[in-house]
């Protein structure tokens, strides 16, 4: 239920690296299934500490999630930039100076209203619509464990042309992690 009390394992890496590998993981479900999936890093050279195994692995939920809800010929975008905390959404909470902020945007039916103060529950799986239900709920419940675990902020919201796009917010120094 909580990683308040898992230590993080904390290195310096790059976040371009971390995010390729993620993609490249889920390249031959897309490929199957014909989704695009595109990986654009501004700038190229961010550096981050933390836990980068879980990082990896929350990345990988997310693309994971994005290409369940994609149709055929559909596009995954993955955007990562850094900036200081100033430039970032209003409302996250104080992070330190430097932010990584990450986007993967479907384009999928996109999220029911109804379901996003449930979303990244434990267990939450919607049971009805297109897509068939693959999992046990616990993806984006990880997601949200260890981006807290990190000082960070996830959250969802409805593109304006369809889909979905899933939002993390992280300090770019694993402050306070053990």
């Amino acid at each position: 239920e909580s990683y308040s009390d898992l230590p993080i394992a904390v290195s310096h890496f790059p976040v371009r690296t971390l995010f390729q590998e993620a993609v490249h993981l889920i390249e031959p479900q897309a490929d199957a299934k014909g989704v695009t999936v595109r990986l654009d890093v501004c700038p190229e050279h961010i550096m981050m500490i933390g836990d980068r195994r879980r990082l990896q692995r929350v990345g990988f939920n997310l693309l994971q999630n994005a290409l369940q809800y994609s149709p055929r010929s559909g596009t995954i975008t993955v955007s990562i930039k850094a900036g200081l905390e100033g430039a970032m959404p209003a409302g996250l909470g104080h992070m330190g100076d430097e932010v990584l902020l990450m986007l993967v945007e479907d384009e999928g039916p996109g999220i029911d209203e109804d379901d996003f103060s449930s979303l990244f529950d434990m267990f939450f799986m919607k049971e009805d619509g297109p897509c068939l239900r693959v999992g046990r709920g616990l993806g984006l419940h990880f997601c949200r464990l260890v981006i807290e675990a990190h000082h960070g902020r996830i959250w969802a919201a409805n593109r304006s042309s369809g889909g979905a796009q899933f939002s993390i917010a992280v300090p770019l120094a694993a402050q306070g992690s053990t």
